[in-house]
């Protein structure tokens, strides 16, 4: 195009004609010929520099366009769109606004035959009516209904849904069903509710339109939405309206965040510009600083030079810049402010001199020195860069916010970084220049080195001549690599290449043959040290280009990018280790985007499901109890929207893959955001099945131990001796008549024994105690009532003793045998009768009888010499009687022993 003849050409064009020209990530018109001129409201001038989203609306048509551009610059081939309708952002000829158009796009080539330009012609499509009108219906039903996947809708005059397509449920993150008994306007954001309603306004009132505004989901999430709205007329009269919504809320972020970085490059080549145009005069800087101060927001942009004085040798800073907001009061005549000691100031100095960034706020200062320089001159915030030359600090700038007590963000940081390091190179450049003006052509053909390296150089800067070797190493070679360029140039660069990555290394710079660019995967390079760090590179071949003839290779170091997804990998590691050891589901829920990442040993050996059943992203929840769910779900809610609740525990139903249930106990720790909202939770899934039945039976055994305890007469008691206390069931006071307050002393029944039994009682106790081997104790002894009466008792005890054998608990049962003791003594005395009765008839009995037997003799034999038969008779009866009395006396006793006991009957 920069040839006369070929623009005349193009400018005569019948056609509407276009050229675009790719720069960064958008198409913009950088010629236009008379024929769209005469259609659009632009005029020559004014639609240069447009971008294609300018020149069209911004709907189907555009992304159809970008792809046709990019497939043009990649083929080299001409590509047609067509036949469509296209509604411009500003037609002068009405009769131009439902035109069916062809597109042409064909590429302009430069002599290297690589298309640069894109020339864009609109041809008017010839089309029946009938055809026209088919083409228009099948396009909208293709556009809205088939082929759209945003959201669909119709209103009704008061702005109630009266039908809706998923997509627009999706975004507005309610059910459809839900949806239709719904206005539009609670989804309004407060600020555009006004600017939406007047829109919709317009829609019923007959005119059709396009709008963007924000909007809120009924998750509180705010959206921003293309809507377009059309009026529904039935027999000539409008009942609502009809349109599409359109999620553009990571398109508007992206571009923000594009739009800022964008900013940020043009402020940094701005800055760049100044310092290589104007040198390091304070009129530059200060027209630099100006320009940064205001691009990061800071009320105040200052540069302070270290110098080491000659006699203290102590380092001494003085402010040589500064560039002040109307919100900050100047610095640069304070007196305090030059020959300031480095000493004072540690906090300060400390991260300056290791290469690092200093940041502070004023309430996060203690009472120091810097605290004070802060409140003088009321600073909230601040943020220091360092400015090192040959691994000394040079210097370093400085950002102060007056206003408020600001984070400075990594972009920020990161921009601000760049500055610093071009004002390091800046600052370089300079005392090369000083260093070497004595060599005019050895200068001349650095700077125009320095020139291509900066435009096309990163962190470590070289030119490589064809065979690989360095022909120039930059001076940031010593920060990265700890080399010095001496040390690199003259030798080839695969020397110091990982032996594993050369070969890889060497064929992606074989294409450079045929491409002028190269980007390399990442690679291992030695620095001076030995170790092996992580660069990736970015080579291109400029031997054609005089000022550099060779390969300029930018590299960059992303050891720790390299090092950081390492360790990410590691911590990853760690949680499945960690759930392999707990045999737990350790998950890490993104609430934002509610994707759960799990890691577990297997699900099989837990529920039964494979990984891939696992992995889905329902899986959790559809496997709870029914029961249980709206309870968790509430619950969850709930804690995630305290804003003071960090932890969340529940208990659960889980669902095995055979159909029973496992009984889950879920434990997280809810991470939120500097406003409070939950954004992620992490947490763990134990099994508690078989716990749970340990309790339920641990509290079954008790229901039955205390049933127990109640049905018998005889007391239960149990000692646990390391607190000393002492538990008995209600036959202490039922049975053994003692009040409910000692229930609980452990000296009290000990000192209830009788005093002759004491000593023995706990002789015996002290005994098996003491002994690791006895584990039961028995002892039967006299204890006194509460009533005064004595019993006796038989006392039986467990043990239960710690790993060192030692007795830690004691259970035993004490039984009152007071009856039994008397009916025993009853027994012994009957005994005792029993036997003086045996004795009286084995020898009282046998002395009368013996008598009696020897006068029956004498009766028998008839001698009468010896004793006449009166006396003899006499005789007989004495003893008769005296047998008799005897057996009468013999019987009277035992009658009383069965009385006796008749009566204890």
């Amino acid at each position: 195009m920069e040839k006369n003849y070929l623009l005349d050409i193009f400018t005569a064009l019948p056609f509407p004609c276009l050229v675009f020209k790719k720069e960064g990530e958008n198409f913009n018109v950088v010629q236009a010929n008379r024929k769209i001129s005469s259609i659009l409201c632009f005029n020559h001038d004014e639609i240069i520099g447009k971008s294609l989203v300018e020149v069209y609306p911004k709907d189907f048509i555009v992304p159809l366009l970008q792809n046709s551009f990019h497939k043009v610059l990649s083929t080299s081939k001409k590509d047609v769109i067509g036949p469509v309708t296209l509604n411009f952002t500003h037609i002068k000829i009405s009769d131009h606004k439902n035109l069916m158009w062809d597109i042409e796009n064909i590429p302009i080539k430069d002599e290297n035959t690589d298309a640069v330009f894109i020339l864009h012609v609109l041809k008017e499509a010839v089309l029946s009516d009938s055809d026209r009108n088919e083409n228009e219906k099948d396009q909208q039903y293709e556009h809205f209904i088939t082929k759209n996947p945003d959201g669909l809708y119709s209103l009704d005059l008061k702005g109630d849904f009266t039908s809706a397509n998923e997509g627009i449920a999706e975004i507005a993150e309610v059910s459809l069903q839900e949806l239709l008994k719904m206005n539009f306007l609670p989804f309004c954001e407060t600020k555009d509710k006004e600017k939406i309603w007047n829109h919709f306004q317009e829609g019923i009132n007959g005119v059709a339109n396009t709008f963007e505004a924000n909007f809120l989901s009924a998750k509180g999430n705010e959206k921003v939405l293309l809507i377009s709205l059309m009026p529904i007329k039935i027999n000539n009269e409008i009942v609502g309206t009809y349109g599409r919504a359109k999620d553009i809320t990571n398109l508007r972020n992206s571009e923000k965040v594009l739009s800022e970085k964008n900013h940020f490059l043009n402020v940094n080549s701005m800055f760049m510009g100044l310092l290589l145009e104007q040198g390091l005069s304070v009129e530059t800087l200060e027209k630099a600083f100006s320009i940064v101060g205001q691009t990061v927001k800071a009320d105040r942009m200052y540069y302070f030079e270290a110098v080491k004085d000659e006699g203290s040798k102590e380092t001494l800073i003085s402010m040589k810049v500064e560039w002040t907001s109307e919100n900050a009061k100047p610095e640069i005549d304070n007196p305090e402010m030059h020959g300031l000691s480095a000493n004072k100031l540690q906090e300060i100095m400390g991260p300056l001199t290791k290469n690092l960034p200093f940041t502070a706020k004023l309430n996060d200062l203690p009472e120091c020195e810097l605290r004070d320089i802060f409140l003088d001159q009321q600073i909230k915030s601040m943020l220091l860069l360092p400015v090192f030359i040959q691994n000394d600090l040079y210097g370093f700038i400085g950002f102060d916010d007056c206003t408020t007590e600001r984070n400075w963000s990594n972009d920020e940081i990161n921009f601000l970084k760049g500055l610093a390091h071009n004002f390091t190179n800046a600052v370089e450049k300079r005392t090369a220049e000083t260093a070497l003006r004595q060599k005019e052509e050895a200068l001349k053909r650095n700077e125009e080195k320095f020139k291509a390296l900066v435009q096309e150089g990163s962190d470590l800067i070289g030119i490589l001549d064809t065979s690989g070797k360095y022909l120039f190493v930059s001076d940031t070679s010593k920060n990265i690599l700890g080399l010095d360029p001496q040390d690199m140039i003259g030798k080839l660069a695969f020397d110091f290449i990982h032996p594993d990555d050369v070969q890889r290394l060497q064929e992606e710079f074989g294409l450079l043959e045929t491409q002028k660019r190269v980007k390399t995967a990442a690679f291992r390079f030695k620095d001076q040290s030995g170790n092996w760090r992580w660069m990736e590179t970015t080579a291109t071949n400029l031997l054609s280009d005089p000022a550099v003839q060779g390969i300029v290779v930018n590299s960059r170091d992303i050891t720790t990018i390299y090092e950081q997804a390492k360790e990410i990998e590691l911590i990853n590691e760690r949680y499945r280790l960690a759930a392999k050891a707990t045999q737990d589901i350790i998950y890490d829920w993104d609430l934002e985007t509610d994707e759960v990442i799990r890691y577990y040993r297997s699900l099989i050996d837990l529920f039964g499901y494979t990984a891939e059943e696992v992995d889905q992203r329902k899986f959790w929840p559809s496997n709870i109890h029914p029961d249980d769910l709206p309870h968790l779900r509430k619950k969850l809610d709930d804690i995630l929207g305290d804003e003071e609740e960090f932890f969340i525990s529940t208990e659960y139903r889980f669902k095995r893959v055979d159909g029973s249930y496992a009984r889950v106990r879920d434990r997280g720790f809810i991470i939120r955001n500097k406003q409070g909202k939950a954004i992620r939770l992490i947490g763990a899934s134990s099994d508690i099945s078989e716990l749970t039945a340990k309790e339920e039976a641990l509290k079954l055994a008790n229901q039955r131990f205390q049933l127990a305890m109640k049905a018998t007469n005889e007391m239960i008691w149990d000692w646990n001796l390391e607190t000393n206390e002492i538990v008995r069931n209600q036959a202490f006071e039922e049975v053994y008549k003692f009040s409910e307050e000692t229930n609980k002393a452990s000296d009290f029944w000990y000192s209830r024994i009788h005093p002759k039994d004491q000593k023995r009682v706990k002789k015996s106790l002290d005994i098996a105690m003491a002994n690791p081997e006895v584990f039961k104790w028995k002892e039967e002894y006299r204890i006194f009532k509460g009533n005064g009466d004595r019993a006796y008792v038989i006392d039986r005890a467990s043990m239960i003793r710690d790993n060192l054998g030692n007795v830690k608990r004691m259970v035993g049962a004490v039984l009152d045998v007071t009856e039994s003791r008397r009916l025993l003594q009853e027994v012994k005395g009957q005994r005792e009768t029993f036997k003086e009765i045996a004795w009286e008839q084995s020898h009282v009995v046998r002395a009368p009888l013996a008598r009696l037997q020897g006068l029956l003799d004498l009766f028998e034999i008839n001698d009468f010499e010896v004793m006449p038969k009166n006396e003899l008779v006499e005789n007989v009866k004495k003893a008769a009687n005296e047998i008799d009395g005897i057996i009468t006396g013999i019987v009277s006793r035992i009658e009383k022993i069965e009385v006796g006991a008749d009566e204890k009957k």
